[in-house]
This record gives C-alpha cells, structure tokens and sequence, in this order.
C-alpha cells in the first residue's frame, strides 16, 4: 500500500516539476536564477524517476538520468544561496560537480571501485544540506524578505536529501523503508512547490534582498 502511494506521489512530483519548468522558461526570472531553478527542478524530476535505492539494478535508470539525480544537493545548494541574494563560490562549485561526475562514473562504470561512488555521493549530499542550514541560520531570525525561505528551506532539504542519504548508507545494501522512502517523495513534491512560491515572488522583495547582502 506505502509503494503505490510513493508511486502517485513520485508521479505527481514530476508533473509538478515540468510545470515548474515551463512556468521558469515563460516567466520574467534573472537568467542565472532561472537556469540553477531550472536545474534544481530537472535533477529533483529525476530523483523521482531514478532508482529509489542503491540495490536497484544500475541498468533500470539511464545513466544520464542518474546523474542529474546524484547532482539534486548541489543544485538545491545553489538555488538556496540565489534565493538569499548570495553568491556560490564557482571554485567550491567546480570541484563539488567534479567530484559527484567521479563518483557517478565509479559507481556507474567501474566494478573495481565497489560502491565507493554511492558512498562519496551522499556523503557529499549530507555535507551540502549542513551547509544550507549554516547559510540560511541568520535569515531565521530576520523579518525580511528571506525569512520565509529561510525557515522552510532548511527543513525541506534536511528531508528530501539528509535523510534520504543518511537512510541510504545506514541500510546499505538493501532497499531503505517504503515509509522513509514516500517521506523523501513527499518532501520532494513540497520542495518543488516551495520552489515555485519562493520564485514567483515580488520584484521589491528580491531587490530588499540583493541590497541586504550587498551591506553585509
């Protein structure tokens, strides 16, 4: 019964993310921040098509597909500096996408490395959740603009990615609770929701907070 719910939830978490999509394609968005919601949004749709467990034959998922839901942390990690008018640092980002290609491609390619590559992959997605909470900590307290994104944000991630990967390592290798796993799809779809909402908002409130980081 928990399998056929995760499956309508996961379905309707892809058919929100595609309208996602196509309202970020036809709406008057910042083109840096439209192309990482962009971005977030894909790798989350292929999170819910993907594999739900590292058990799972490696050939059920398209490799491509399998990268772009190994890259969902770091994608929702810059999403969320953006959402706080803060920018990422691209060397920290270069080697961050650098390692998850070269786990991807162990655990994808490379027999020889076990599953070293699933391994380095949510350890990564542990460390980016941890960061997001640490950057949107002092947006918590404020009243301004970020504070909605702020208090939801780190919580949805915490969900979607830190106890899916945690769950992950904890019962490798066997399949994590259909219960964990429909939490994860649910906090996938409300992410995405989320996402849509923290986006489609005024253009003062994005300006209040470009100016706020801009004085710190």
């Amino acid at each position: 019964m928990i399998e056929q719910i995760d499956q309508i939830v996961r379905m309707i978490a892809v058919g929100a993310g595609l309208m996602l999509v196509a309202q970020l394609a036809a709406g008057a968005i910042r083109a840096p921040l439209r192309m990482t919601a962009g971005a977030t949004a894909i790798t989350l749709i292929a999170q819910m098509i993907a594999a739900p467990s590292p058990a799972a034959p490696s050939d059920a998922v398209p490799a491509l597909a399998s990268l772009a839901a190994l890259a969902a942390p770091l994608a929702l990690w810059l999403l969320a500096q953006q959402l706080l008018g803060r920018t990422a640092s691209r060397r920290i980002t270069l080697v961050l996408g650098a390692a998850l290609v070269v786990a991807w491609a162990a655990d994808s390619f490379i027999p020889a490395t076990g599953r070293t590559g699933f391994f380095i992959g949510n350890l990564i997605a542990l460390g980016l959740v941890a960061d997001i909470v640490r950057i949107t900590m002092p947006d918590m307290a404020r009243d301004g603009a970020n504070r909605a994104v702020a208090l939801w944000l780190p919580g949805l991630a915490l969900v979607q990615s830190g106890i899916s990967a945690t769950a992950e390592i904890a019962t490798f290798p066997f399949r994590i609770p259909p219960t964990l796993e429909l939490l994860c799809s649910t906090a996938t779809l409300a992410l995405i929701v989320f996402i849509g909402l923290a986006l489609f908002r005024p253009a003062s409130q994005w300006e209040e907070a470009e100016d706020r980081d801009t004085q710190e």
